[in-house]
């Protein structure tokens, strides 16, 4: 709570013990205690979902000069590495989409942070839930000409081959089992590696 004189005295005291100090939402308040801390000689990451601080308040090109990190964080190496040094990103930020997709950053990131080689990049993926069958989509079907692989569109049971270019490039699973979308994952990386060492 940052609202009576007591509030800023108790804050400054804890600052004073030194830092580092996380400050999540660059609204007002938390800027206020982020700059206050700075003058103290605390390092703070100010932590904000929005694209700019207090934009909606001040407006973009405001928000963009309070805090800018100069980071952008949707151009990350395939282990999350950003353009700065020891800073790196996985999740929403990166604008990776799916949470599948999210939660395959945030392994890659904790595999450079340990030192772990970079794993190959794996078939996006996700899945979603629509009247009671379990959609699973692997690969990318965007520009593709669907093929009917297995079981029948009127049914609530089948898959559908993405083709381009003469090789498929997604796989879409309706409810079919753990072992289909394995098979379809590994499909789709064989077709990959064979594609890059052509």
């Amino acid at each position: 709570m940052l609202r009576t004189r007591f509030d800023a005295e108790r804050l400054r005291a804890a600052l004073l013990e030194g830092g580092p100090l996380a400050v999540v939402g660059a609204g007002p308040i938390g800027l206020e205690a982020a700059a206050a801390a700075r003058r103290l000689g605390v390092e703070v990451t100010v932590i904000e979902s929005a694209p700019r601080p207090v934009a909606g308040i001040l407006g973009p090109r405001a928000g963009a000069w309070l805090a800018g990190s100069g980071i952008d964080p949707s151009a990350v190496d395939g282990s999350g590495r950003t353009t700065a040094p020891g800073v790196f990103a996985a999740g929403d930020v990166t604008g990776s989409g799916h949470w599948e997709a999210t939660s395959r950053g945030g392994t890659a990131v904790a595999r450079a942070l340990l030192g772990r080689p970079e794993l190959p990049a794996a078939p996006p993926f996700f899945w979603s839930d629509q009247h009671g069958v379990r959609l699973q989509c692997v690969g990318d079907p965007r520009g593709a000409r669907e093929s009917v692989a297995h079981g029948d569109l009127a049914g609530h049971c089948f898959e559908l081959d993405h083709l381009r270019d003469g090789r498929t490039t997604a796989v879409l699973l309706a409810g079919r089992p753990a072992s289909a979308l394995r098979a379809a994952r590994a499909r789709l990386t064989i077709t990959e590696t064979r594609r890059r060492a052509a």
